[in-house]
Parts: structure tokens; C-alpha cells; sequence
């Protein structure tokens, strides 16, 4: 009878401990997928983040609208430095994931419209 408790406890705890290192390791990988993915929101009032680029380590090129101007931003950890303006605004396609969350947005903004 000892016997019988004594791997009842053990296979509660390996039963208890399988299962928080799934959920963190799920956690883990969806906030991976959502960083590498840039699956973040992009665009937030009169500025709008067109593209980014990683440059490797906490380097990036950034392509930020305001208005009818672009500007190429160098992002890193300490400095952001203007690398150029471009008008007239270029035009960056939105492709796999981005393509379909703007698509979703669209949608919704059409569907708000046509409540009104």
C-alpha cells in the first residue's frame, strides 16, 4: 500500500511538472514568434512604421511615414540617426502575416462603416 501512494505521488508531480514546462515553453515560443514575425502593431496615428529591418544584434533600418514624407531611420540601442528622406513615398507591399492582419483590419473598418 506504501508502495502504491509512494509512485501515485511521484507520477502527480511529473504529471504537475510536465505540464508548467509545457506552458512555459509554449509562452516562450509564441513570444519568439511574435518578435521574429514583427507581428506587433505597426502602425499607430499620424506616424506609421512602413518596414524594419534587423541589422543583426539591436541594430535596425526603419522606415517610418509621417504625411507624404518617409523618413530611413538607423535604430540601435543608444542613437537614432536620420539616414535619409524620401519623397514621394515609396510603396511597400504587406506580405504573409502582415498581409493578412491589415487585410483583417480593412475588414473591420468597413464593417464598422457599414453599421454606421
Amino acid at each position: 500500500m506504501a508502495e502504491e501512494q509512494k509512485i501515485s505521488w511521484f507520477a502527480e508531480l511529473a504529471q504537475l511538472l510536465g505540464g508548467l514546462v509545457l506552458v512555459l515553453g509554449l509562452i516562450l515560443g509564441l513570444a519568439y514568434l511574435v518578435r521574429r514575425l514583427n507581428l506587433t502593431q505597426l502602425a499607430q496615428g499620424a506616424i506609421t512604421t512602413k518596414a524594419v529591418t534587423s541589422l543583426g544584434g539591436k541594430e535596425k533600418l526603419t522606415l517610418v511615414q509621417l504625411g507624404d514624407k518617409q523618413y530611413l531611420l538607423g535604430v540601435t540601442a543608444h542613437n537614432i540617426s536620420l539616414i535619409d528622406t524620401i519623397s514621394p513615398p515609396i510603396d511597400i507591399p504587406a506580405t504573409g502575416l502582415q498581409a493578412m492582419r491589415v487585410q483583417a483590419k480593412d475588414k473591420q473598418a468597413q464593417n464598422k462603416e457599414n453599421q454606421s
